[in-house]
C-alpha cells in the first residue's frame, strides 16, 4: 500500500530531519513553470542550482498554459503579487509524454475507467489535455501566453528553457531579458 509506505517514510524523515525555519517568499524571486514528469524529481533543482525556499515551482502536464485554463496564470499572479516573484522561467524537457498524445488511446482508457462518452465528447481532447507536437514550440507558446496575460506585469522577464532529460543540459529558447 502506497499510503503505508508514505507514512513510514515520513516518520523516518521527521525523526532525522533538521529543517531550518524559512519563509514562504522565494529567496531568488523566481517562479518556475515546469512539467509534472517524475524524471524531473531530484534532477530539476540541482540542474538549475535551486534549493529549498529559493523558487516557486508550478508543475502540470507538459508545462503548459492551456487556452481557457487559468490555473497556471492564477498561481503566477499569486507568486508575483503575494510572494514577490520578479522573474518567471518556463522549463520544458525533451522526450515529454505530452508530445503527440494518442487521444484515441486516452479516450479509450477514460471510457474503460468509467468516464461517460458524453463527457469525453464535450472535450477537444488534444487541446484539453495539452498535447503538442514539439517541446520547443510548446515552451515558446507557453512563454507567449504568460507574457500576454493581462494580470501579470508586462515588464516581468519570462524565460523559456528546454532541459535534456538524459543529461540535464539546459538550452535557452527565450531570453526574457531580450527586447525582441
Amino acid at each position: 500500500m502506497i499510503l503505508d509506505e508514505i507514512m513510514s517514510a515520513n516518520r523516518e524523515f521527521v525523526g532525522e530531519a533538521k529543517l531550518p525555519v524559512i519563509g514562504h517568499h522565494p529567496r531568488k524571486h523566481l517562479a518556475i513553470v515546469t512539467c509534472m514528469d517524475t524524471r524531473l524529481v531530484e534532477m530539476l533543482e540541482p540542474a538549475l542550482g535551486i534549493k529549498r525556499g529559493e523558487a516557486v515551482e508550478i508543475k502540470n502536464a507538459g508545462n503548459t498554459v492551456a487556452e481557457g485554463q487559468d490555473d497556471v496564470i492564477r498561481s503566477l499572479v499569486g507568486a508575483v503579487y503575494l510572494l514577490g516573484v520578479s522573474e518567471i522561467a518556463v522549463i520544458g524537457h525533451t522526450n515529454c509524454g505530452m508530445a503527440n498524445v494518442d487521444t484515441a488511446g486516452l479516450a479509450a482508457k477514460m471510457r474503460s475507467a468509467g468516464v461517460a462518452d458524453a463527457a469525453i465528447a464535450e472535450l477537444d481532447l488534444a487541446r484539453w489535455i495539452g498535447s503538442f507536437a514539439s517541446e520547443e514550440e510548446n515552451v515558446i507558446k507557453t512563454v507567449e501566453r504568460i507574457k500576454s496575460s493581462p494580470y501579470l506585469p508586462a515588464a516581468i522577464p519570462v524565460h523559456g528553457l528546454l532541459l535534456d532529460i538524459r543529461t540535464g543540459e539546459l538550452t535557452v529558447l527565450v531570453n526574457g531579458y531580450s527586447k525582441d
